[in-house]
């Protein structure tokens, strides 16, 4: 346990201690209480399947493991300075990803807010959670009140469900939720957090199903030989699930220098040799350009310049799904 322990310190005295490393998450550090801290740390898409550890400089406290993306740390110094570390745990592998630092509260005292801290907030002010299919494994959320602008002193603390993303603390009103499933039906709970860790007693709810999967594979991919130095390329479209407009990329293996883009499920290559050997790949593209996983191959060759042109052949292709 102790040799634990000094190699986190190690780590730390090789990230942590260096406020201006660039993480890639934003963490923050609130005294809710005295002898308490709450850290939270969130990047720019909440994603689940992932675990942190939080370690505590100086060390009054044991490090902590959690899968959720806040942690709520007891029995520390009252108005002692404190440096927090978030680790990234990936098999073996701790990865520093957040820094903060923050001043425990003494004993007694409460928390400074802009706005009121308690579970009154005068007025009952409406709140609206949306939630926008973005995909088939991506929703967006946005959290607004009807009355004025969220402020300062409040914060949100998300859950989902079927809890497949962690539970959150943020200030942010914008948040992307990724790597979702597909065809599932997910409530999003926003509870109204004060500095002081009281929760607004009704949560704002908002619920929506992820597309399904993409339909994203080429098939029929089937190669026309029209002339001596004409192949047409005809294929069965594909569908992305939130109905964007797909983007296919036409590539020839054979001749790298040749590469088409279309929105059609079909395409005319002009200007080719004759008697040559052509192979085409054809790959859709998300919005994003990315490509989709998968292509479909085709073969094909051009006649001679003294064969007829009625004469067509037509090549099917042979679908690999290594490229």
């Amino acid at each position: 346990m102790l040799c634990k322990f000094l190699i986190l310190v190690l780590v730390y005295l090789s990230y942590g201690c260096n406020a201006d490393k660039k993480y890639t998450y934003k963490a923050n550090a609130v005294s809710e209480a005295a002898e308490q801290m709450t850290v939270y740390w969130n990047a720019d898409k909440l994603i689940g399947g992932q675990k942190f550890r939080i370690l505590t400089m100086p060390a009054d406290v044991a490090p902590v493991t959690t899968n959720q993306q806040f942690v709520v740390i007891n029995k520390l110094k009252p108005m002692k300075s404190y440096e927090f570390t978030v680790f990234l745990i990936k098999g073996n592998l701790q990865t520093p990803i957040a820094y903060t630092r923050g001043q425990v509260l003494l004993k007694d005292s409460k928390p400074r807010c802009q706005f009121k801290c308690g579970g009154s907030i005068g007025p009952e002010y409406t709140y609206v959670l949306k939630a926008v299919r973005e995909g088939p494994e991506q929703i967006s959320l946005s959290l607004r009140n009807t009355h004025r602008s969220l402020g300062s002193g409040q914060r949100i603390l998300l859950k989902t469900i079927p809890p497949d993303v962690p539970i959150i603390i943020t200030d942010k009103y914008r948040i992307e939720v990724d790597r979702l499933k597909p065809s599932t039906l997910y409530t999003f709970m926003a509870y109204i957090r004060y500095l002081n860790g009281t929760l607004k007693r009704n949560p704002v709810r908002s619920m929506t199903t992820t597309f399904p999967p993409d339909d994203n594979i080429l098939s029929d991919l089937t190669a026309t030989v029209v002339s001596h130095d004409r192949i047409d390329l005809q294929w069965t479209e594909t569908k992305a699930a939130n109905r964007e407009l797909l983007t296919y990329i036409i590539e020839c293996h054979s001749h790298p220098g040749i590469s088409y883009t279309t929105r059609e499920s079909k395409y005319s290559i002009q200007n080719l040799s004759s008697e040559t050997d052509y192979r085409f790949t054809v790959r859709s593209t998300k919005a994003n350009v990315h490509f989709y996983p998968g292509a479909p191959l085709v073969s094909a060759r051009t006649w001679s310049k003294g064969r007829p042109d009625f004469c067509l052949q037509c090549v099917m292709c042979t679908r690999i799904f290594s490229r």
